[in-house]
Order: structure tokens, then C-alpha cells, then sequence
């Protein structure tokens, strides 16, 4: 079991159903990514966090300040983002994308 742990932690993977039209076209309704748990995020990655309620939400990290992130979609008129309720804070990240499956 404490192997099974280890890699779990190491290997830490999520698979994700995207909703919505506000990646697009770089994520399209039902496309589906695997997350990992981020070590570090830059400007440009996308990222799935908790937010109202705790829904999740898909967006791309246009700005880093004191460890929040600003982020929008890359669909700007079908997106609610950043612009709207402002930074997200570290501790709203659920992960980060890895790869589109």
C-alpha cells in the first residue's frame, strides 16, 4: 500500500470532461484532459480550479501576482473569467492541463 501511495503522489493524474464553449477552439464541449497536480504554473497554462459553490472551471492563466492568478478563455464572448471576478487564489487550483485525450 505505501508503494501504491508513492506513486499515486508521483504519478498524480485526473481525467477532466470539458463543459462549455469558453476554450474554444482550443477545448471543445466533451473533449476530455488529463490534469496533474501542479508543481509550478506560468503564464499560458490552463488550468481547472474551484470556484462559486465549488463548480469547476477551465481557463488560461493570463497573469501571475503574488501567487493568484488572472485568467480568461480563450473564447472571450462565451467566457466567464477573470475579467469578471477577478484573481483566483493558489489554493482554488485543482490542476493544471497535461494533455487533451
Amino acid at each position: 500500500m505505501g508503494i501504491l501511495r508513492i506513486l499515486y503522489t508521483l504519478i498524480w493524474i485526473k481525467v477532466y470532461t470539458v463543459s462549455g464553449s469558453s476554450m474554444e477552439p482550443t477545448l471543445k464541449e466533451g473533449d476530455l484532459i488529463l490534469l496533474r497536480k501542479p508543481k509550478e504554473i506560468q503564464t499560458g497554462d490552463v488550468i481547472v480550479f474551484k470556484h462559486q459553490n465549488n463548480d469547476l472551471y477551465i481557463k488560461r492563466v493570463s497573469k501571475i501576482e503574488n501567487n493568484e492568478y488572472y485568467v480568461l478563455g480563450d473564447n472571450p464572448t462565451k467566457s466567464t473569467d477573470s475579467r469578471k471576478f477577478g484573481f483566483i487564489k493558489s489554493s482554488k487550483v485543482v490542476g493544471r492541463m497535461w494533455r487533451k485525450i
